[in-house]
Order: C-alpha cells, then structure tokens, then sequence
C-alpha cells in the first residue's frame, strides 16, 4: 500500500475544482449567446489562471500570502457592476 500524500490530493483535489467552475463558466456564457472565444475571455476574467503565476511566486510567495495572487487589475463584481481596484478606492 502506497503512502498518500495529503498535500499532493489536495493540490489534485484543489485543481478539478477549478477546472469544473471554469467548464460551468464557459458552458454558461455558452448558454447566453457567447462565441467561444468570448466565453473563454469571460472565463479567464473570474477564475484566476494559477499557471500565470512565476515560480519563485508558487513556492515563496503564495505561503506568505494567500491572496498575493490575485493581481490589482482583478475585477469585482459590485451592485453597481464591474470595478477595479483603482476603481473602487478613487
């Protein structure tokens, strides 16, 4: 019987889950009318794509600060629509 190693599932666990939100994603902006390169542009604008991030920021940086990944041209969506970082401190 092999060891299992708890951070290796989480870590395999952690990436079909978000693979499965990004599917749901582009399926439903599919649903609205989307071409498909639109739905994928929509679906990069909400799920974060963690392959972006520099390796030095996946082994350093990521455990120091678990939201250093989220960049600050990051949208939020607010009652009054979209924003910004900037757009929401100004």
């Amino acid at each position: 019987v092999s060891k299992i190693d708890p951070s290796v599932w989480s870590t395999k666990v952690g990436a079909v889950r978000e693979d499965m939100g990004r599917i749901v994603g582009g399926l439903f902006e599919r649903s609205r009318g989307s071409s498909d390169r639109m739905a994928a542009l929509n679906v990069k604008k909400v799920f974060y794509d963690y392959l972006d991030l520099t390796p030095v920021e996946r082994a350093l940086l990521k455990r120091g600060a678990p939201f250093y990944c989220v960049p600050d041209d990051s949208e939020i969506l607010t009652k009054d629509g979209w924003k910004t970082y900037y757009t929401l401190i100004c």
